[in-house]
């Protein structure tokens, strides 16, 4: 076990997500999950389909993302299209900010949650997000 100083693009379920060299990762079937100091990742992805035939990017969205709220974010990159939220938790007596993020791509869709403890990471989760695409 070493440590990597150089960004890792991991693959999950036909989906890409780029990461500091500093995640460690656990590899189980799904979801997928890495995290360094701070910093969790946990991504769940795999092909969508209704009744046998490709899902669209905006189908998964309306099923999956919609208990976003009308104030998510949204982004589109090429065939991907995506709805997030950032909230942050404070239950356990220490903030912690999250985003949940949605994704999808004709016949693929993917789930990300990136939970962080540094309020200023809030920009690198949104990147993070953007950057997930399918393969």
């Amino acid at each position: 076990m070493g440590y990597r100083r150089h960004p890792v693009t991991t693959l999950q379920g036909g989906w890409a997500i780029d990461l500091p060299g500093s995640f460690s990762d656990e590899r189980f079937p799904d979801p997928w999950s890495s995290s360094d100091e701070g910093r969790q990742v946990t991504l769940a992805a795999g092909p969508t389909a209704i009744d046998g035939r490709p899902m669209s990017a905006q189908a998964f969205l309306a099923e999956y993302a919609a208990d976003l709220g009308e104030d998510a974010l949204e982004h589109q990159a090429g065939p991907v299209r995506g709805r997030a939220r950032i909230t942050s938790d404070a239950s356990t007596g220490i903030e912690i900010g999250r985003l949940e993020g949605y994704s999808g791509a004709p016949g693929s869709g993917a789930v990300l949650r990136i939970e962080f403890e540094n309020p200023s990471d809030w920009k690198w989760a949104l990147d993070t997000w953007r950057g997930v695409r399918p393969l």
